[in-house]
Parts: structure tokens; C-alpha cells; sequence
């Protein structure tokens, strides 16, 4: 039962191992993970060895003791290295994505301010094309409603302003 149990701990740290190396690393990360990987063999190797070697000499392995604090050493030591490398990294990351998603803000703040100076500008050049001739045939029928017959609306555009304005100076002329 003990050994099923050692082997399906290992198996599971292998798991985790094997998930771990399809993460994309690189650098010292990938390094430490590399070095883990590589520790673990030996470990479970000599845990292992140690299990079956309890099993059958139980006042033996007590002397072999010494054999399995070195061999979880070298592995605490490769995985307590690759968690604090992880973490920086880690941290760097989300730093970095913290900076991009500011940056990315900025440009969307500055890109709509833009377009709303832009839609601000077109509006007010729309609305001064519009009211400027209404405002020239407007002043042409007022200087008409007075007797005053000299006063063209002076509009040249060809929209339906335009055209009124051009009526209004042909009937100004006929009178």
C-alpha cells in the first residue's frame, strides 16, 4: 500500500512536471523548470529506493536516511529556486501588461478626444454653410419687405438654399 501510494505521488508530480514544461518559458525560468525536471528523477529514484529498502531491512534505514535528505535537498533547493524565478517573472508580467493596458487607455482617450474635436469641426463647418446663405436670403427679403429692391441675397450654391436665393434675386430683378 505504501509503495502504491509513493507511485501515485510521483505520478502526479510528474503530471504537474509535464504541464509545467509546455508552459512557453524562457530564460532563467525555462532554466529552473529544466532544473527541476532534471532533479526529479534522481529523487524519486532514491525515495524509491528507500521505501523498498524500509520495507526490507526496517533497522537498516535509519543508516540510508542521510541518502534521502540529500537527494530532497538537491530537489527543494531546484524547486525553491524555479517558484522564486516563476514569481519574478510573474510579476514582471503582470507589470508589463499593467503598462500595456495603460498605454492602450491613453491612446483610446486620446483617439476619441480627436474624434471629437473632428466631429466638432465638421458639425460647425455643416452648421456655417447652412445658416451663412439663410441668413444672406433672410437679410435680401427683410431689405425687400422694406421697398428696398437693391439688396441681392448673393448665394451662388446649387443646393435647394442656393436655389431659393437665385429665385429670390430673379424676382427682386422682375420687380
Amino acid at each position: 500500500a505504501q509503495t502504491e501510494e509513493l507511485a501515485g505521488d510521483i505520478a502526479t508530480a510528474e503530471e504537474l512536471l509535464a504541464v509545467l514544461q509546455t508552459a512557453e518559458l524562457s530564460g532563467e525560468a525555462a532554466e529552473a523548470v529544466a532544473g527541476v525536471v532534471e532533479s526529479f528523477g534522481p529523487y524519486t529514484d532514491a525515495i524509491s529506493a528507500f521505501i523498498d529498502s524500509a520495507i526490507a531491512d526496517q533497522a537498516g534505514t535509519s543508516a540510508r536516511w542521510e541518502d534521502i535528505q540529500t537527494a530532497n535537498d538537491i530537489t527543494d533547493g531546484a524547486v525553491s529556486a524555479a517558484k522564486d524565478i516563476l514569481i519574478s517573472e510573474s510579476i514582471a508580467a503582470e507589470e508589463e501588461l499593467g503598462d500595456a493596458i495603460a498605454r492602450t487607455e491613453l491612446i483610446s482617450l486620446l483617439i476619441a478626444a480627436a474624434a471629437l474635436v473632428l466631429i466638432g469641426a465638421v458639425s460647425w463647418l455643416t452648421m456655417r454653410s447652412i445658416t451663412r446663405p439663410v441668413q444672406r436670403v433672410k437679410a435680401s427679403l427683410e431689405a425687400l419687405a422694406t421697398g428696398n429692391l437693391t439688396v441681392a441675397a448673393g448665394v451662388t450654391a446649387q443646393d435647394e438654399v442656393g436655389q431659393m436665393a437665385a429665385a429670390l434675386d430673379a424676382a427682386q430683378a422682375s420687380l
